[in-house]
């Protein structure tokens, strides 16, 4: 028969990396230590940074201790301050370290107070500050995102979410709030700014949306959902608002016009020739002098040329039988 006492147990969690520790109270020792390794076999524990520990190292990794035992005749508050002094003792909040993995401060109560979220908060703060830390966590993130279960199940989570009419209008009243912080759009800037001017960045998005148009569903279902959206009054009025308020803006039109300068918004023409040769619609011939010339179209040859814009299809494509004003003009494939 196991033995009822009140006293403050550990739990540890000890990986090659680091040692996770948790200090807590309890009138029944014994069923707490049951409790805890119940709630986190099946993934159901109150403590999230326990319960991510316990899910990544395993089970074979934790450990749960009494530290000491305390009579019956012990109040509370006495209670309290006993946890309060192993919290201490072992550095087990988490804004004292980082392995520790006590949310809130010792108290009877389970809610967390202001005063503890405040140093939660900074504690948090001062973690992002770190550039080691930053980088520690942006490269779990990209391994998180390599699996393609993980991308699976975060996209299901945000379709659930979104479907939700409530969170939608929590989440636009929260970004709206944002984005009357200039400081908060400014940063925003900067940092998207920083990301676009890496090369290896654009390059990886340039191939990551090809891949996902070269998926015919994708497609169709990008398709139908823009022109859904673009055929309501709400959207047309809205787009036409905020591109009246831009046009408001001398900064915005200082920068546009700064941009078109530099060369840094394609002209028409180039829009169309990116247009056509992202669609296959570019093609070489050799005219009879020997030359090799690459058109954007079948229109640009005709005008050249001379010839309809049926009959240069027709050529182009090795239908055209005989014709004076082809005599000598080849199509040359990228094979040849």
């Amino acid at each position: 028969m196991r033995r009822k006492f009140k006293g403050i147990y550990l739990i540890t969690i000890e990986t090659p990396e680091t040692v996770y520790r948790y200090v807590g109270q309890s009138i029944n020792i014994m069923k707490r230590k049951e409790n805890h390794i119940s709630r986190l076999r099946t993934g159901k524990h109150d403590n999230s940074l326990l319960q991510r520990a316990f899910n990544k190292y395993g089970e074979s990794f934790y450990k749960f201790q009494a530290l000491e035992e305390l009579p019956d005749t012990i109040t509370a508050e006495e209670l309290t301050e006993k946890e309060e002094y192993y919290c201490q003792l072992f550095q087990t909040y988490i804004w004292d370290s980082r392995s520790g993995c006590n949310l809130r401060e010792a108290e009877k109560s389970g809610k967390i107070s202001d005063e503890t979220r405040e140093k939660m908060s900074n504690n948090a703060k001062k973690l992002c500050e770190n550039p080691e830390h930053r980088e520690k966590i942006s490269r779990n993130l990209k391994k998180l995102c390599e699996n393609p279960e993980h991308r699976e199940k975060i996209s299901r989570n945000l379709k659930k979410l979104w479907e939700d009419p409530e969170y939608r209008e929590k989440m636009s009243r929260n970004l709206g709030k944002l984005w009357e912080d200039p400081e908060y759009r400014e940063k925003i800037f900067q940092a998207n700014k920083e990301y676009w001017d890496k090369p290896e960045n654009r390059e990886t998005f340039r191939e990551r949306v090809k891949k996902q148009w070269q998926d015919p569903e994708y497609k169709e279902r990008v398709g139908k959902a823009i022109s859904k959206r673009m055929s309501t009054d709400e959207y047309k009025e809205r787009l036409s608002q905020t591109t009246k308020e831009r046009w408001d803006n001398p900064e915005y039109k200082e920068r546009v016009s700064a941009a078109i300068k530099a060369g840094c918004l394609e002209s028409k023409e180039k829009r169309i020739e990116s247009s056509l040769k992202a669609r296959g619609l570019s093609f070489k011939v050799k005219d009879p002098s020997g030359n090799v010339k690459e058109y954007l179209g079948i229109l640009a040859l005709a005008k050249e040329v001379g010839a309809s814009r049926t009959n240069t299809s027709y050529f182009v494509n090795g239908k055209l039988k005989e014709s004076r004003l082809f005599a000598g003009w080849e199509v040359v494939n990228d094979s040849n």
